[in-house]
């Protein structure tokens, strides 16, 4: 399975999220379980909202 297909544009989010949103999908093409730390203040939850989104749009 490639997780790299499962990746959207978010215009809701800024461009450092847009970028952990994709390395997050890239790492896991390379591991199952995988931990990005990104820096307190940086909408984590937004972030996170948005890989759950893309994920539910594929169905798994």
């Amino acid at each position: 399975m490639d997780f790299k297909e499962f990746y959207q544009q978010d215009v809701i989010l800024r461009n450092y999220q847009q970028k952990a949103k994709k390395e997050i999908f890239r790492w896991w093409n390379v591991a199952d379980n995988i931990l990005y730390q990104i820096p307190t203040d940086t909408s984590k939850i937004r972030l996170f909202t948005s890989i759950i989104r893309d994920i539910n749009v594929w169905g798994l």
